[in-house]
């Protein structure tokens, strides 16, 4: 498997996670909310590896 098709899932299995209850959406909008300039598949990728990460 490619390194964008590893990307991909990533992306696709980390939103399925944070959208699985109100407290993990909770915690995936505080991180979005640092990372407002970032799409949101880029928050969804740097919320996956490192949660409290700022701009």
């Amino acid at each position: 498997m490619s390194k964008l098709q590893d990307i991909r899932n990533l992306v696709q299995e980390h939103a399925v996670s944070v959208s699985s209850s109100p407290g993990d959406w909770m915690d995936y909008m505080d991180t979005a909310s640092r990372l407002y300039r970032y799409s949101f598949s880029d928050q969804l990728l740097i919320h996956a590896q490192r949660p409290d990460a700022t701009a």
